[in-house]
C-alpha cells in the first residue's frame, strides 16, 4: 500500500513537470543566397565547378549600376545579427573588391570583401553587427557601395545575435 502511494506521488509530480515546464523556444537563423535575389541588377551570376559546385554574385564592370535586391519575410521583430559571406584575395591586392549591405531602411557599418582570409579560397564570414528590424517583408540590397569584381556568396541573419557563422 505505501509503495502505491509513493508511486502515484511520483508519477503525479512527474506529470507537473512534464506539463508546466515552459517550452523551449526555438531561435531562427535565416540563410539567403545572394544568386537568389530576385533583381541581380549589374552584378552578374557566376557557377565554379571542381571539387563542389559554388555560385555566387560577382560585381561587374558596371559595378557602380545597379545592386543586386531582393525581399525575405523575417518571421518576427527583433534583433538579428547579420553574416555576409564574402571573398577576399589576400595575395593578390587585398580588400580591393568590397561592397555594402541594407537591410530595410538601415546600412550596415562593415564594408564587406576586405577580410583579408585565405582559408576556403578566400572565401569568410563577416559580421556585418546587429539590427532592430520588424517582422514581415524586408528589402536586402547588396552593392549600392561596391567596386569591381567584389563577390558575395550569401547572407545569414540569426536571432542569436551573440553566434559567429563559421565554415563554408
Amino acid at each position: 500500500m505505501a509503495h502505491s502511494r509513493i508511486f502515484l506521488r511520483s508519477s503525479a509530480a512527474l506529470l507537473a513537470v512534464m506539463f508546466f515546464v515552459a517550452p523551449k523556444v526555438q531561435a531562427t537563423t535565416l540563410l539567403i543566397e545572394a544568386e537568389q535575389l530576385e533583381m541581380p541588377g549589374c552584378w552578374e551570376q557566376v557557377m565554379l565547378r571542381g571539387d563542389d559546385v559554388r555560385k555566387f554574385i560577382l560585381a561587374g564592370s558596371h559595378s557602380r549600376g545597379a545592386p543586386a535586391a531582393g525581399a525575405i519575410e523575417l518571421p518576427k521583430a527583433g534583433k538579428w545579427r547579420l553574416w555576409v559571406r564574402s571573398k577576399d584575395f589576400p595575395a593578390d591586392r587585398p580588400g580591393i573588391r568590397q561592397f555594402s549591405v541594407r537591410l530595410g531602411e538601415a546600412r550596415s557599418q562593415k564594408t564587406f570583401g576586405k577580410h583579408g582570409q585565405a582559408d576556403f579560397d578566400g572565401w569568410s564570414w563577416e559580421d556585418g553587427g546587429t539590427f532592430e528590424l520588424k517582422a514581415g517583408p524586408t528589402l536586402i540590397v547588396i552593392g549600392e557601395e561596391s567596386t569591381f569584381a567584389a563577390r558575395c556568396d550569401a547572407l545569414l541573419l540569426d536571432e542569436r545575435y551573440q553566434r559567429r557563422a563559421q565554415g563554408i
